[in-house]
C-alpha cells in the first residue's frame, strides 16, 4: 500500500512539471522586479502562461534562483541546452522549477 501511494504522489507531481529542451538566447536579471529571466530562442511550448513564452522568468523568491541563473549562464556562455521542467508562470512567463545542462 505505502509503494501504491508513492507511485500515485510521483505520478501526479510529474505530470504538473512541463519539460522541454530549451536553446538560452540571453540570460539576465530586472533590477525592478528583482526577478532573473532567460531569453529562448524558441518559444517554450510545454507550459502556457498566456504570454509569447519567449522567455523563463526565476522567482526571486524561490530557494535556489540564484543558482538557477548560474546554471543557465553557464549553458548560455557554453553554447549548451538547458533541459528544464516548469510548474508555475511569472509575470506571464514559464517558471522552471528544475533545469540543467544537457547536450
Amino acid at each position: 500500500m505505502k509503494n501504491l501511494l508513492l507511485f500515485s504522489a510521483f505520478l501526479i507531481f510529474t505530470n504538473n512539471v512541463s519539460a522541454e529542451t530549451v536553446i538560452p538566447k540571453a540570460v539576465g536579471c530586472d533590477s525592478d522586479s528583482e526577478e532573473c529571466f532567460i531569453v529562448l530562442v524558441a518559444p517554450y511550448s510545454s507550459k502556457n502562461c498566456g504570454g509569447n513564452n519567449d522567455q523563463l522568468r526565476l522567482d526571486p523568491n524561490k530557494p535556489g534562483s540564484k543558482n538557477q541563473y548560474s546554471t543557465a549562464l553557464a549553458a548560455y556562455l557554453a553554447g549548451k541546452k538547458l533541459e528544464v521542467g516548469a510548474d508555475s508562470c511569472l509575470s506571464g512567463q514559464p517558471s522552471p522549477s528544475y533545469l540543467y545542462i544537457t547536450n
